[in-house]
């Protein structure tokens, strides 16, 4: 292929892409319905506390929702045109080209420890004090992964990870047994919930941050501006 058929070839991929995204766009928008995202500490922790502001509005019965997907796959599904707006969650403000984000809600990141736990009494505490304890994480589609592999950088050790679980409630049942420790957003945290959560003194503190994402190219309907006037109006 010359170079020109390759860039020509490159525009009509683009073109494609963009007419398939636009059919399901116009499908969804002929059934008033927002194929919505939600990952899985956000449907859980977050989204319920909103349920009763769509329901007056009487947007709740108009949301499709697509869970218990990471927010890695979520954006990408964003992206290719599977959902009109997906609820995600970073570290830092979502910056992609293609895509309009607007942050809603900022949590912090905790060490979640027993009540029986030698920490249970402190406020707060540094990582590199947690170097011979047995941590309990949440797996790679989360991004406490990575929240959790960053810590252990600026603290200089390789953590002794004894299980993985894409399940909250499992991961906090475990802790609360003293099996292990855990870094969890206080989003996730109840007042119920039989733990103690502790302060991470570091340089460089991450928020676990919410917002509301969806294309760039993507024209809202009237539920959709709805929908994100109450979730920006809400935080």
């Amino acid at each position: 292929m010359t170079k020109d058929g390759k860039q020509f070839d490159r525009h009509v991929v683009t073109i494609l892409n963009e007419l398939e995204i636009a059919r399901k766009e116009i499908s969804r928008n002929q059934e008033q319905m927002i194929r919505l995202g939600l990952p899985p500490i956000i449907s859980q922790f977050y989204f319920p506390q909103i349920t009763p502001g769509l329901t007056e509005n009487k947007l709740l019965r108009r949301i499709e929702p697509y869970e218990e997907k990471g927010s890695a796959i979520l954006l990408k599904m964003l992206k290719d045109g599977t959902l009109d707006m997906s609820l995600l969650s970073s570290t830092t403000p979502l910056t992609d080209k293609n895509l309009k984000a607007h942050i809603i809600s900022k949590a912090n990141f905790k060490i979640i420890v027993s009540p029986q736990h030698r920490l249970a009494n402190r406020k707060s505490v540094t990582f590199n004090e947690l170097v011979n304890e047995n941590f309990i994480n949440l797996n790679s589609s989360f991004i406490h992964a990575e929240v959790f592999k960053h810590f252990a950088h600026e603290a200089h050790f390789r953590p002794t990870i004894i299980f993985q679980t894409s399940d909250v409630p499992l991961l906090k049942s475990l802790v609360s047994q003293n099996t292990g420790i855990s870094l969890l957003t206080d989003l996730a945290l109840k007042n119920t919930d039989d733990l103690v959560a502790l302060d991470i003194e570091t340089n460089i503190p991450l928020n676990f941050i919410v917002s509301i994402a969806y294309r760039r190219s993507h024209i809202l309907t009237p539920n959709q501006s709805k929908l994100i006037s109450l979730l920006t109006d809400k935080k």
